[in-house]
């Protein structure tokens, strides 16, 4: 059994040293895998960004369209829209009275 290496001798400072070098070298692996993780994160979110960006364009495109049918359905049929309109009054206050 050597006793330099335990009271500080040559040894021990090569060891240390040693440990320093390890130890850095696995900080900067670990640094470098933490900085492509979050860069792959960042990537896959900002395309989910793009694809429901694309989905909420296509729903107000189709919201639109359905508006618009809306509206010249009422302008061919004033008179049952109005119909339409009383009667669907009549089933929500009847829905949403308390008697």
């Amino acid at each position: 059994m050597q006793t330099s290496d335990m009271q500080g001798g040559t040894g021990g400072s090569f060891d240390t040293e040693a440990m320093r070098e390890r130890a850095s070298a696995n900080i900067e692996r670990a640094s470098s895998s933490a900085h492509q993780t979050v860069d792959k994160l960042a990537s896959q979110a900002q395309a989910a960004k793009e694809r429901l960006a694309a989905s909420g364009e296509q729903w107000a495109e189709q919201g639109q369209q359905y508006l618009e049918q809306t509206r010249d359905m009422v302008r061919a049929n004033p008179l049952a829209a109005i119909g339409i309109a009383v009667a669907a009054g009549i089933l929500l206050s009847k829905l949403t009275s308390r008697h």
